[in-house]
Protein backbone atom coordinates (compact mmCIF):
# COMPACT_ATOMS: atom_id res chain seq x y z
CA UNK A 1 0.00 0.00 0.00
CA UNK A 2 1.93 2.85 -1.33
CA UNK A 3 0.62 6.39 0.35
CA UNK A 4 0.54 9.48 -1.46
CA UNK A 5 0.70 12.01 1.56
CA UNK A 6 3.88 13.45 2.59
CA UNK A 7 5.46 11.85 5.72
CA UNK A 8 5.95 13.81 8.76
CA UNK A 9 9.55 12.85 9.83
CA UNK A 10 9.53 14.74 12.84
CA UNK A 11 6.47 12.82 14.33
CA UNK A 12 7.88 9.44 13.00
CA UNK A 13 10.89 9.70 14.46
CA UNK A 14 9.65 10.28 17.97
CA UNK A 15 9.14 6.44 18.90
CA UNK A 16 12.93 5.95 17.90
CA UNK A 17 13.86 9.59 19.65
CA UNK A 18 12.67 8.78 23.20
CA UNK A 19 13.93 5.36 22.93
CA UNK A 20 16.61 3.81 24.94
CA UNK A 21 19.46 3.56 22.09
CA UNK A 22 22.29 2.56 24.43
CA UNK A 23 22.55 -1.16 23.92
CA UNK A 24 22.10 -1.31 20.32
CA UNK A 25 24.38 -2.24 17.41
CA UNK A 26 24.89 1.30 16.28
CA UNK A 27 22.99 4.19 16.63
CA UNK A 28 22.67 5.88 12.88
CA UNK A 29 23.79 9.25 13.23
CA UNK A 30 21.71 12.22 11.33
CA UNK A 31 24.81 12.37 9.54
CA UNK A 32 24.63 8.96 7.64
CA UNK A 33 21.10 9.35 7.50
CA UNK A 34 20.83 11.86 5.49
CA UNK A 35 24.25 11.21 3.65
CA UNK A 36 22.53 8.16 1.81
CA UNK A 37 18.94 9.80 1.85
CA UNK A 38 17.03 7.51 4.10
CA UNK A 39 13.93 10.17 4.13
CA UNK A 40 13.21 9.61 0.37
CA UNK A 41 14.72 6.04 0.88
CA UNK A 42 11.96 5.73 3.99
CA UNK A 43 9.31 7.01 2.03
CA UNK A 44 10.12 4.79 -0.80
CA UNK A 45 10.16 1.15 1.29
CA UNK A 46 7.05 2.18 3.80
CA UNK A 47 4.18 -0.02 3.28
CA UNK A 48 2.81 0.05 6.55
CA UNK A 49 -0.57 0.38 7.77
CA UNK A 50 -0.70 2.18 10.94
CA UNK A 51 1.58 5.42 12.12
CA UNK A 52 3.15 3.18 14.85
CA UNK A 53 4.46 0.92 12.38
CA UNK A 54 5.98 3.91 10.75
CA UNK A 55 7.27 4.48 13.62
CA UNK A 56 8.59 0.86 14.28
CA UNK A 57 9.96 1.26 11.15
CA UNK A 58 12.00 4.25 11.46
CA UNK A 59 13.72 2.97 14.27
CA UNK A 60 14.85 -0.05 12.99
CA UNK A 61 16.27 1.90 10.27
CA UNK A 62 18.13 3.65 12.77
CA UNK A 63 18.99 1.24 15.49
CA UNK A 64 20.94 -1.71 14.66
CA UNK A 65 20.41 -4.51 16.97
CA UNK A 66 22.81 -6.57 18.47
CA UNK A 67 23.59 -10.18 17.12
CA UNK A 68 23.64 -12.06 13.67
CA UNK A 69 22.81 -9.93 10.19
CA UNK A 70 19.88 -11.19 9.83
CA UNK A 71 17.03 -11.00 12.56
CA UNK A 72 16.14 -14.76 12.31
CA UNK A 73 12.44 -13.76 14.65
CA UNK A 74 11.70 -10.98 12.01
CA UNK A 75 12.11 -13.13 8.78
CA UNK A 76 9.95 -15.73 10.85
CA UNK A 77 7.40 -13.24 11.21
CA UNK A 78 7.31 -12.32 7.75
CA UNK A 79 7.49 -15.54 6.46
CA UNK A 80 4.89 -16.79 8.92
CA UNK A 81 2.54 -14.18 7.61
CA UNK A 82 2.57 -14.84 4.07
CA UNK A 83 2.28 -18.43 4.65
CA UNK A 84 -0.73 -17.89 6.53
CA UNK A 85 -2.89 -15.69 3.74
CA UNK A 86 -6.76 -16.00 5.65
CA UNK A 87 -4.50 -14.54 9.21
CA UNK A 88 -2.53 -11.68 6.54
CA UNK A 89 -5.92 -10.53 5.05
CA UNK A 90 -7.56 -10.70 8.79
CA UNK A 91 -4.48 -8.72 10.45
CA UNK A 92 -4.31 -5.98 7.55
CA UNK A 93 -8.46 -5.37 8.06
CA UNK A 94 -7.37 -5.35 11.90
CA UNK A 95 -4.67 -2.71 10.88
CA UNK A 96 -6.85 -0.55 9.12
CA UNK A 97 -9.10 0.32 11.94
CA UNK A 98 -5.71 1.49 13.98
CA UNK A 99 -4.72 3.86 10.53
CA UNK A 100 -4.92 7.09 12.03
CA UNK A 101 -3.34 10.95 11.37
CA UNK A 102 -3.05 11.44 14.66
CA UNK A 103 -1.75 8.43 16.99
CA UNK A 104 2.02 9.48 16.77
CA UNK A 105 2.33 10.47 20.20
CA UNK A 106 1.09 7.11 21.91
CA UNK A 107 4.64 5.97 22.27
CA UNK A 108 4.65 8.97 24.75
CA UNK A 109 2.22 6.91 26.96
CA UNK A 110 5.39 4.92 28.01
CA UNK A 111 8.30 6.29 27.25
CA UNK A 112 7.51 9.47 29.45
CA UNK A 113 7.38 9.60 33.07
CA UNK A 114 3.77 9.34 33.90
CA UNK A 115 2.10 12.24 35.87
CA UNK A 116 1.04 11.79 39.25
CA UNK A 117 -2.41 12.35 40.42
CA UNK A 118 -3.57 15.63 41.77
CA UNK A 119 -3.95 16.26 45.53
CA UNK A 120 -7.89 17.78 44.60
CA UNK A 121 -8.59 14.06 42.84
CA UNK A 122 -10.52 13.68 46.37
CA UNK A 123 -13.06 16.74 45.17
CA UNK A 124 -13.70 15.40 42.07
CA UNK A 125 -15.14 12.35 43.41
CA UNK A 126 -16.95 14.28 46.41
CA UNK A 127 -18.71 16.12 43.48
CA UNK A 128 -19.20 13.31 41.53
CA UNK A 129 -21.39 11.43 44.56
CA UNK A 130 -22.73 14.72 45.52
CA UNK A 131 -24.34 15.13 41.91
CA UNK A 132 -25.37 11.67 42.07
CA UNK A 133 -27.18 12.06 45.61
CA UNK A 134 -28.24 15.31 44.91
CA UNK A 135 -30.42 14.06 41.51
CA UNK A 136 -31.68 10.67 43.23
CA UNK A 137 -32.89 13.01 46.24
CA UNK A 138 -34.62 15.56 44.06
CA UNK A 139 -36.81 12.78 42.44
CA UNK A 140 -38.04 12.49 46.78
CA UNK A 141 -37.62 16.05 47.80
CA UNK A 142 -38.73 18.76 45.52
CA UNK A 143 -36.89 21.40 47.23
CA UNK A 144 -33.58 19.29 46.59
CA UNK A 145 -33.33 20.17 42.73
CA UNK A 146 -31.51 23.85 43.28
CA UNK A 147 -28.43 21.78 45.09
CA UNK A 148 -29.01 19.16 42.38
CA UNK A 149 -28.23 21.91 39.34
CA UNK A 150 -26.10 23.60 41.57
CA UNK A 151 -23.36 20.81 41.92
CA UNK A 152 -24.03 19.79 38.38
CA UNK A 153 -23.31 22.99 36.98
CA UNK A 154 -19.94 22.98 38.83
CA UNK A 155 -19.47 19.72 37.20
CA UNK A 156 -19.95 20.95 34.41
CA UNK A 157 -17.36 23.66 34.49
CA UNK A 158 -14.75 21.23 35.69
CA UNK A 159 -15.73 18.65 32.85
CA UNK A 160 -15.34 21.20 29.97
CA UNK A 161 -12.06 23.07 31.73
CA UNK A 162 -10.65 19.31 32.49
CA UNK A 163 -11.29 18.66 28.15
CA UNK A 164 -9.21 21.91 27.05
CA UNK A 165 -6.48 20.83 29.55
CA UNK A 166 -5.86 17.52 29.16
CA UNK A 167 -7.56 16.86 25.55
CA UNK A 168 -4.53 15.70 23.58
CA UNK A 169 -3.81 12.93 26.76
CA UNK A 170 -8.02 11.58 26.82
CA UNK A 171 -7.30 11.37 22.68
CA UNK A 172 -3.87 9.61 23.44
CA UNK A 173 -5.86 7.55 25.77
CA UNK A 174 -8.63 6.79 23.46
CA UNK A 175 -5.50 5.44 20.85
CA UNK A 176 -4.25 3.31 23.67
CA UNK A 177 -7.59 1.32 24.38
CA UNK A 178 -8.00 0.85 20.89
CA UNK A 179 -4.23 -0.35 20.06
CA UNK A 180 -4.62 -2.76 23.24
CA UNK A 181 -8.25 -3.86 22.03
CA UNK A 182 -7.01 -4.79 18.41
CA UNK A 183 -3.52 -6.22 20.07
CA UNK A 184 -5.60 -8.38 22.14
CA UNK A 185 -8.16 -9.66 19.16
CA UNK A 186 -4.92 -10.43 16.70
CA UNK A 187 -3.35 -12.16 19.89
CA UNK A 188 -6.66 -14.30 20.00
CA UNK A 189 -6.79 -14.76 16.61
CA UNK A 190 -3.57 -15.81 15.91
CA UNK A 191 -3.83 -19.06 18.67
CA UNK A 192 -7.07 -19.58 17.18
CA UNK A 193 -5.44 -20.17 13.62
CA UNK A 194 -2.49 -21.76 15.57
CA UNK A 195 -0.07 -19.55 14.54
CA UNK A 196 2.80 -19.29 16.56
CA UNK A 197 4.41 -15.14 16.13
CA UNK A 198 7.13 -14.12 18.36
CA UNK A 199 6.78 -11.11 20.68
CA UNK A 200 3.72 -12.36 21.96
CA UNK A 201 2.49 -9.80 24.60
CA UNK A 202 0.54 -10.32 27.99
CA UNK A 203 -3.21 -9.58 27.07
CA UNK A 204 -4.88 -11.29 30.57
CA UNK A 205 -4.41 -7.74 32.50
CA UNK A 206 -5.17 -5.26 29.61
CA UNK A 207 -8.77 -5.53 29.95
CA UNK A 208 -10.14 -2.76 32.37
CA UNK A 209 -7.50 -0.44 30.80
CA UNK A 210 -9.15 -1.29 27.70
CA UNK A 211 -12.62 -0.45 28.67
CA UNK A 212 -11.44 2.87 30.76
CA UNK A 213 -9.47 4.23 27.33
CA UNK A 214 -12.30 3.26 25.28
CA UNK A 215 -14.62 5.81 27.41
CA UNK A 216 -12.55 8.84 27.00
CA UNK A 217 -12.51 7.83 22.91
CA UNK A 218 -14.06 11.54 21.13
CA UNK A 219 -17.56 11.74 19.97
CA UNK A 220 -17.45 10.50 16.53
CA UNK A 221 -20.03 12.92 14.17
CA UNK A 222 -21.53 11.72 10.78
CA UNK A 223 -23.22 9.03 12.09
CA UNK A 224 -27.38 8.68 11.79
CA UNK A 225 -29.09 11.56 13.86
CA UNK A 226 -30.35 8.84 16.73
CA UNK A 227 -26.62 8.07 16.94
CA UNK A 228 -25.66 11.46 17.08
CA UNK A 229 -28.56 12.28 19.78
CA UNK A 230 -27.10 9.19 21.88
CA UNK A 231 -23.57 10.78 22.06
CA UNK A 232 -24.80 14.21 22.98
CA UNK A 233 -26.64 12.34 25.66
CA UNK A 234 -23.54 10.48 26.88
CA UNK A 235 -21.47 13.87 27.10
CA UNK A 236 -24.05 15.00 29.05
CA UNK A 237 -23.87 12.23 31.74
CA UNK A 238 -20.66 11.90 31.89
CA UNK A 239 -20.49 15.99 32.46
CA UNK A 240 -22.95 15.97 35.08
CA UNK A 241 -21.59 12.99 36.84
CA UNK A 242 -17.51 13.92 36.18
CA UNK A 243 -16.91 10.18 34.67
CA UNK A 244 -14.64 11.63 32.13
CA UNK A 245 -12.49 13.46 34.21
CA UNK A 246 -12.48 10.46 36.99
CA UNK A 247 -11.56 7.99 34.35
CA UNK A 248 -8.56 10.27 32.81
CA UNK A 249 -6.92 10.18 36.49
CA UNK A 250 -7.95 6.46 36.74
CA UNK A 251 -6.01 5.66 33.38
CA UNK A 252 -3.52 7.84 34.24
CA UNK A 253 -2.65 6.01 37.28
CA UNK A 254 -3.08 2.76 36.14
CA UNK A 255 -0.76 3.52 32.88
CA UNK A 256 1.99 4.59 35.49
CA UNK A 257 1.25 0.64 36.79
CA UNK A 258 1.47 -1.16 33.53
CA UNK A 259 4.06 0.75 31.31
CA UNK A 260 5.88 -2.23 30.15
CA UNK A 261 2.65 -4.09 29.54
CA UNK A 262 1.49 -1.45 27.47
CA UNK A 263 5.14 -0.82 25.56
CA UNK A 264 4.62 -4.84 25.16
CA UNK A 265 1.66 -4.20 23.02
CA UNK A 266 2.33 -1.79 21.17
CA UNK A 267 5.61 -3.06 20.13
CA UNK A 268 3.40 -6.51 19.21
CA UNK A 269 1.12 -4.57 16.97
CA UNK A 270 3.95 -2.28 15.39
CA UNK A 271 6.41 -5.38 14.55
CA UNK A 272 3.51 -7.21 12.78
CA UNK A 273 2.77 -3.95 10.70
CA UNK A 274 6.24 -3.90 10.14
CA UNK A 275 6.86 -7.81 8.93
CA UNK A 276 3.55 -7.33 6.94
CA UNK A 277 4.76 -4.18 5.59
CA UNK A 278 8.15 -5.67 4.60
CA UNK A 279 6.26 -9.06 2.79
CA UNK A 280 4.46 -6.46 0.63
CA UNK A 281 7.58 -4.36 0.44
CA UNK A 282 9.62 -7.84 -1.47
CA UNK A 283 6.43 -9.05 -3.75
CA UNK A 284 6.39 -5.71 -5.30
CA UNK A 285 9.87 -5.22 -5.60
CA UNK A 286 11.49 -8.72 -7.57
CA UNK A 287 14.97 -6.67 -7.06
CA UNK A 288 14.89 -7.67 -3.24
CA UNK A 289 16.73 -10.12 -1.84
CA UNK A 290 18.25 -11.79 1.84
CA UNK A 291 21.54 -11.03 2.68
CA UNK A 292 24.38 -13.16 3.80
CA UNK A 293 26.77 -13.07 6.52
CA UNK A 294 30.22 -12.74 6.27
CA UNK A 295 32.42 -13.86 9.32
CA UNK A 296 35.39 -12.22 7.58
CA UNK A 297 35.48 -8.10 6.24
CA UNK A 298 34.67 -8.84 2.88
CA UNK A 299 32.07 -7.12 0.58
CA UNK A 300 30.57 -9.11 -1.91
CA UNK A 301 27.58 -7.70 -3.56
CA UNK A 302 26.24 -8.75 -7.26
CA UNK A 303 23.92 -6.99 -9.26
CA UNK A 304 23.49 -4.29 -6.56
CA UNK A 305 21.40 -1.12 -7.42
CA UNK A 306 19.55 1.85 -5.98
CA UNK A 307 16.01 1.67 -5.44
CA UNK A 308 15.42 5.44 -5.65
CA UNK A 309 17.23 5.98 -9.24
CA UNK A 310 14.60 4.87 -12.13
CA UNK A 311 16.31 2.52 -14.95
CA UNK A 312 19.11 1.68 -12.26
CA UNK A 313 22.17 0.14 -13.97
CA UNK A 314 23.37 -2.70 -11.66
CA UNK A 315 26.90 -2.99 -10.45
CA UNK A 316 29.09 -5.80 -8.59
CA UNK A 317 31.77 -5.39 -6.24
CA UNK A 318 34.32 -7.79 -4.41
CA UNK A 319 35.92 -6.03 -1.26
CA UNK A 320 38.75 -8.10 0.20
CA UNK A 321 41.27 -5.57 1.43
CA UNK A 322 40.61 -2.78 3.57
CA UNK A 323 40.84 -0.32 0.58
CA UNK A 324 38.72 1.36 -2.03
CA UNK A 325 39.86 4.30 -4.30
CA UNK A 326 37.34 4.49 -7.34
CA UNK A 327 38.02 7.13 -9.50
CA UNK A 328 35.70 8.81 -12.46
CA UNK A 329 34.63 11.55 -14.43
CA UNK A 330 31.96 13.94 -13.39
CA UNK A 331 28.56 12.73 -13.04
CA UNK A 332 29.72 9.38 -13.74
CA UNK A 333 28.17 7.80 -10.62
CA UNK A 334 30.67 7.67 -8.40
CA UNK A 335 28.70 9.34 -5.05
CA UNK A 336 25.69 7.59 -5.76
CA UNK A 337 27.41 4.13 -6.09
CA UNK A 338 28.77 4.87 -2.54
CA UNK A 339 25.20 5.28 -1.31
CA UNK A 340 23.91 1.68 -2.93
CA UNK A 341 27.07 0.31 -0.73
CA UNK A 342 26.14 1.95 2.49
CA UNK A 343 22.73 1.60 1.49
CA UNK A 344 22.37 -2.25 0.97
CA UNK A 345 24.93 -2.68 4.07
CA UNK A 346 22.61 -0.66 6.25
CA UNK A 347 19.26 -2.42 4.94
CA UNK A 348 20.40 -5.68 5.34
CA UNK A 349 21.11 -5.66 9.26
CA UNK A 350 18.33 -3.64 9.70
CA UNK A 351 15.03 -5.11 7.58
CA UNK A 352 16.87 -8.43 6.23
CA UNK A 353 16.88 -7.38 2.73
CA UNK A 354 19.01 -5.99 -0.42
CA UNK A 355 18.49 -4.17 -3.70
CA UNK A 356 20.64 -6.69 -5.16
CA UNK A 357 20.83 -10.11 -6.74
CA UNK A 358 23.01 -11.48 -3.84
CA UNK A 359 25.42 -9.89 -1.29
CA UNK A 360 27.46 -11.10 1.25
CA UNK A 361 28.44 -9.06 4.31
CA UNK A 362 29.62 -9.25 7.91
CA UNK A 363 27.83 -7.19 10.47
CA UNK A 364 29.46 -3.67 10.56
CA UNK A 365 29.14 -0.04 11.39
CA UNK A 366 28.81 2.26 9.08
CA UNK A 367 30.42 5.86 8.66
CA UNK A 368 30.12 8.51 5.83
CA UNK A 369 31.18 12.01 4.13
CA UNK A 370 29.49 12.51 1.29
CA UNK A 371 27.40 15.68 1.80
CA UNK A 372 29.85 18.14 3.73
CA UNK A 373 28.33 21.76 3.74
CA UNK A 374 30.33 25.05 5.34
CA UNK A 375 28.81 25.83 8.42
CA UNK A 376 27.89 29.53 8.39
CA UNK A 377 26.31 29.52 11.93
CA UNK A 378 29.28 27.87 13.63
CA UNK A 379 32.02 29.73 11.51
CA UNK A 380 32.86 26.37 10.43
CA UNK A 381 34.71 25.97 6.92
CA UNK A 382 34.23 22.80 3.95
CA UNK A 383 37.60 21.61 4.75
CA UNK A 384 37.25 22.07 8.94
CA UNK A 385 34.08 20.22 8.68
CA UNK A 386 35.16 17.13 6.60
CA UNK A 387 38.63 17.19 8.99
CA UNK A 388 36.02 17.34 11.40
CA UNK A 389 34.11 14.11 9.90
CA UNK A 390 37.51 12.00 9.30
CA UNK A 391 38.77 12.76 13.00
CA UNK A 392 36.02 10.92 13.86
CA UNK A 393 36.53 8.01 11.42
CA UNK A 394 39.72 7.87 12.81
CA UNK A 395 38.76 7.49 16.26
CA UNK A 396 36.86 4.41 15.53
CA UNK A 397 39.95 2.14 14.54
CA UNK A 398 39.53 1.76 18.81
CA UNK A 399 36.50 -0.07 18.39
CA UNK A 400 35.58 -3.62 18.63
CA UNK A 401 34.22 -4.87 15.26
CA UNK A 402 34.25 -4.34 11.79
CA UNK A 403 33.48 -1.00 9.94
CA UNK A 404 32.53 0.59 7.11
CA UNK A 405 33.59 4.33 5.97
CA UNK A 406 32.52 5.81 3.05
CA UNK A 407 34.20 9.36 1.71
CA UNK A 408 32.86 10.90 -1.46
CA UNK A 409 35.78 13.33 -3.01
CA UNK A 410 37.91 13.17 0.16
CA UNK A 411 39.12 16.58 1.31
CA UNK A 412 37.87 18.52 -1.81
CA UNK A 413 37.71 21.83 0.28
CA UNK A 414 41.32 22.26 0.15
CA UNK A 415 44.30 22.95 -2.03
CA UNK A 416 45.03 20.22 -5.02
CA UNK A 417 49.22 20.17 -3.02
CA UNK A 418 48.00 19.36 0.55
CA UNK A 419 44.92 17.69 -0.65
CA UNK A 420 46.80 14.90 -2.24
CA UNK A 421 48.84 14.69 0.83
CA UNK A 422 46.22 14.51 3.45
CA UNK A 423 44.32 12.44 1.52
CA UNK A 424 46.89 9.42 0.72
CA UNK A 425 48.08 9.70 4.87
CA UNK A 426 44.43 9.58 5.88
CA UNK A 427 42.99 6.87 3.81
CA UNK A 428 46.25 4.58 4.85
CA UNK A 429 45.54 5.24 8.50
CA UNK A 430 42.00 4.25 7.94
CA UNK A 431 42.43 1.00 5.43
CA UNK A 432 43.44 -0.74 9.04
CA UNK A 433 42.63 -4.45 10.27
CA UNK A 434 39.03 -3.88 11.19
CA UNK A 435 37.97 -1.34 8.47
CA UNK A 436 36.79 -0.99 4.87
CA UNK A 437 36.97 2.73 3.55
CA UNK A 438 36.11 3.53 0.08
CA UNK A 439 36.96 7.00 -1.16
CA UNK A 440 36.29 8.70 -4.36
CA UNK A 441 37.73 11.35 -6.05
CA UNK A 442 38.92 13.56 -9.01
CA UNK A 443 42.32 13.21 -8.09
CA UNK A 444 43.98 10.88 -10.26
CA UNK A 445 47.73 11.05 -8.75
CA UNK A 446 46.09 9.77 -5.12
CA UNK A 447 46.48 6.42 -6.57
CA UNK A 448 50.17 6.44 -6.17
CA UNK A 449 50.22 7.09 -2.84
CA UNK A 450 47.62 4.25 -2.35
CA UNK A 451 49.80 1.05 -3.03
CA UNK A 452 47.82 -1.59 -0.53
CA UNK A 453 44.45 -0.36 -2.31
CA UNK A 454 41.92 -1.80 -4.86
CA UNK A 455 41.02 0.23 -7.64
CA UNK A 456 37.84 0.67 -9.50
CA UNK A 457 36.71 3.67 -12.23
CA UNK A 458 33.21 4.92 -13.73
CA UNK A 459 33.72 6.76 -16.96
CA UNK A 460 31.70 8.00 -20.45
CA UNK A 461 32.47 8.54 -23.78
CA UNK A 462 31.74 11.33 -26.18
CA UNK A 463 28.87 10.17 -28.47
CA UNK A 464 27.69 12.03 -31.51
CA UNK A 465 29.36 15.13 -30.36
CA UNK A 466 27.58 14.71 -26.93
CA UNK A 467 29.42 12.87 -23.43
CA UNK A 468 27.39 9.76 -22.22
CA UNK A 469 27.75 7.78 -19.14
CA UNK A 470 26.81 3.99 -19.10
CA UNK A 471 27.35 4.51 -15.05
CA UNK A 472 29.12 0.78 -14.97
CA UNK A 473 31.65 0.03 -12.20
CA UNK A 474 35.22 -0.92 -13.96
CA UNK A 475 38.47 -2.39 -12.39
CA UNK A 476 41.41 -0.05 -12.57
CA UNK A 477 41.94 3.68 -12.52
CA UNK A 478 40.21 6.31 -14.99
CA UNK A 479 42.67 7.42 -17.81
CA UNK A 480 40.51 10.18 -19.36
CA UNK A 481 38.50 13.36 -17.84
CA UNK A 482 35.40 14.81 -19.17
CA UNK A 483 34.88 18.06 -17.41
CA UNK A 484 35.55 19.98 -20.82
CA UNK A 485 33.12 18.30 -22.59
CA UNK A 486 30.79 18.50 -19.53
CA UNK A 487 31.46 22.58 -20.20
CA UNK A 488 30.77 22.06 -24.11
CA UNK A 489 27.57 20.23 -23.56
CA UNK A 490 26.29 23.44 -21.13
CA UNK A 491 26.89 25.64 -23.85
CA UNK A 492 30.00 27.15 -23.04
CA UNK A 493 31.69 29.53 -26.07
CA UNK A 494 33.72 27.58 -28.13
CA UNK A 495 36.46 30.45 -27.71
CA UNK A 496 36.51 29.91 -23.91
CA UNK A 497 36.60 25.91 -25.09
CA UNK A 498 39.60 26.24 -26.90
CA UNK A 499 41.84 28.08 -25.09
CA UNK A 500 41.22 25.38 -22.38
CA UNK A 501 41.97 22.86 -24.55
CA UNK A 502 45.07 24.45 -25.81
CA UNK A 503 46.41 25.05 -22.23
CA UNK A 504 45.30 21.26 -21.02
CA UNK A 505 47.53 20.01 -24.56
CA UNK A 506 50.41 22.30 -23.31
CA UNK A 507 50.40 20.96 -19.63
CA UNK A 508 50.75 17.47 -20.44
CA UNK A 509 53.66 18.44 -23.35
Amino acid sequence: MKKLVNLDFDRISKYYQQSDRTSFFQDISSKLWNDLGMDEVFSKIDHTHTKYGEQYLYSSLRLVKQGPLVDENLESTIQTIEKNPGFKSFLMSKLEILAKNDSYFLCNVFQRDTAKNPWYIILFYLLSGLSLISVISSLFIEWMIFPAILVITCNFIIHYWSKLTVSLESRTFGQLGEMLAISKVILLESKKQKIHLTKQPEIEKVGPLIFKASMLKPRIKGFSELAELAGYILEIIKAAFLIETILYFSILKEIGEKQKLIKENFEYVAHLDFALSLGQLRQMDPSITLPRESASLQVDGKGMLHPLVSESIRNSILIDQNGVLITGANMSGKSTFLRIIGLNCLLAQTINSVFATEMTVPKLRIYSSIQTFDELESDKSYFYSEAETMKEMLSVQNEEGFNLLLIDEIFKGTNSRERLVISSEVLNQLAKENSIVIATTHDLELVNGLPAFMFFYFTGQDMAGKYQYDFQLRSGVLDSTNAVFVLRDMGYPNEILGKIRDKLNNMKN
